[in-house]
């Protein structure tokens, strides 16, 4: 049978779930590609247009900062969810400026830059991170 304290503390926190799952679903659609090449396009022409919106558009990472603060959890899961989201966009931003800088050549030297998406790699986030949390929530 399930622990009392283990569906009190799920159904305490449902809220905060099931918002962390949508999320990562609306970055992973508007990120939405068949290879690594056109994700990288997608994020460079929404960089070019607004870089502060681009920053907005990643939502996730916006809100894994929040429930860290305000959850006041600290624990070495929940700060592993906000270090590898920064790190996702850092990552992507060092691909747009590699991009800008006209070094393309760069970049297709060193990543399979025509690798292509499954539906499981594009929406594993969704997944991932939030059943990282469930786990933080017991820390």
């Amino acid at each position: 049978m399930i622990d009392q304290d283990f569906t009190n503390t799920i159904l305490s926190n449902l809220n905060y779930i099931i918002l962390f799952i949508f999320l990562e679903i609306f970055e992973a659609q508007w990120q939405k590609a068949d290879t690594f090449n056109n994700m990288l396009m997608i994020n460079y022409k929404l960089f070019i247009k607004n870089p502060i919106w681009y920053f907005f558009m990643h939502p996730s990472f916006i809100y894994s900062m929040y429930l860290t603060q305000s959850m006041h959890n600290y624990g070495f899961l929940m700060i592993s969810i906000v270090v590898m989201k920064f790190l996702d966009i850092a990552f992507k931003l060092y691909l747009i400026q590699t991009i800008i800088n006209n070094k393309y050549d760069e970049i297709t030297k060193t990543l399979p830059i025509n690798a292509k998406i499954t539906f499981f790699t594009r929406y594993s986030n969704t997944l991932i991170y939030p059943i990282t949390f469930i786990f933080t929530l017991f820390h």
